[in-house]
């Protein structure tokens, strides 16, 4: 028993799950010191996007997107809305494409924005919205969201446009 006893002692400390102290091996005959496995992590690893931790519930996601939103923190509330897309929660969709678009809208990507806008339209007329207030037009809001996303595209387009007139006019 004493055997067994030692050889999980010694597989506990070489992999590290003792606690944090040393584990010590007895043996009848004598004492053996097992020092504790320690592997490093490259900075790499620790600082990368996979190591950051999700919640799992598809509401949490979304209140964190719109929070990313709000501190104009855009590529955050990007990735976790392509999160949200990625779940299979067919109600949530309408709004992590409405939220998308805002993000895109502040990164003033209007192609993509105007992508996001209509999908959101069209994910609201196939699913509907989770858990709705009752006081929110969402028809209209999203389709706010579109012709603001057109006109600034528009806009941008024809500025960029009158630039190069000008620029080729001298």
């Amino acid at each position: 028993m004493s055997k067994f006893k030692n050889f999980l002692m010694a597989t506990v400390a070489a992999l590290g799950m003792s606690g944090g102290m040393t584990a010590n091996a007895n043996t009848n005959d004598n004492t053996s010191k097992i020092k504790k496995v320690v592997v490093p992590v490259s900075d790499k690893k620790r600082n990368s996007r996979s190591s950051v931790q999700y919640p799992t519930n598809v509401n949490q996601i979304l209140e964190m997107a719109q929070n990313s939103l709000n501190k104009k923190q855009y590529s955050q509330c990007i990735d976790l809305c392509k999160r949200v897309l990625i779940t299979g929660y067919k109600k949530h969709y309408t709004m992590a494409s409405y939220l998308m678009g805002n993000a895109y809208m502040g990164q003033n990507n209007y192609k993509k924005a105007i992508e996001s806008f209509e999908l959101a339209n069209k994910y609201y007329e196939l699913h509907g919205v989770n858990q709705p207030d009752k006081n929110t037009d969402y028809a209209k809001m999203f389709s706010d969201a579109l012709n603001t996303a057109y006109q600034k595209y528009k806009d941008a387009t024809s500025l960029s446009t009158a630039k190069t007139s000008v620029i080729k006019k001298m």
